[in-house]
């Protein structure tokens, strides 16, 4: 199936409306690992500089890109060249992160302004409860995350987003 560019920019389009209430392009873009500039080249068919032969092609989504897509937010494979609405098994954020400035005026102001910041005793509890119904392997991939997290705690939203695909992709049916 040949893919043409505007195929890409439809389903691109439609996606960013789907997330439109959890930062729609940027929210795309932090969960793909791709720049939220290029993804808007590719929506708005930016065309690219002029070739040798003197044509000018627009900005297209390339296949790696576009599967990482689908499998980062659960559309199945090839839905980006398909023209379908969003289905309901897409990604659905679970985690929301709050990033709290790391310098504040006083150390009054803090709590008062961000409200009380949770203890590492709530934090374990609330992800021992996230992943209470999931298997060793996923609860071990969390484990890993979290390890990251400490290393690196500018990467919280990060960390979130993957431990939020993870959970979702390894849901436990209750029925």
């Amino acid at each position: 199936m040949k893919t043409f560019p505007s195929d890409h920019a439809r389903q691109l389009s439609r996606l960013v409306q789907h997330y439109a209430g959890d930062g729609g392009l940027d929210f795309i873009a932090e969960h793909s690992g791709l720049k939220p500039e290029y993804l808007q080249q590719v929506i708005d068919g930016r065309l690219l500089p002029e070739r040798k032969d003197g044509q000018r092609s627009p900005r297209r989504l390339g296949n790696p890109s576009a599967r990482k897509i689908e499998v980062m937010l659960s559309l199945g494979g090839g839905w980006l060249e398909r023209d379908e609405e969003v289905p309901s098994t897409a990604y659905t954020p679970v985690l929301k992160v709050r990033t709290v400035p790391r310098q504040v005026a006083s150390a009054e102001e803090g709590p008062a302004r961000y409200g009380r910041m949770p203890s590492s005793v709530d934090v374990a509890s609330g992800v021992a409860q996230l992943i209470a119904g999931h298997d060793i392997a996923t609860r071990r991939a969390v484990v890993g995350l979290l390890t990251g997290l400490a290393e690196d705690p500018r990467s919280a939203q990060r960390v979130a987003s993957q431990i939020d695909s993870l959970l979702q992709a390894t849901k436990v049916s209750t029925a």
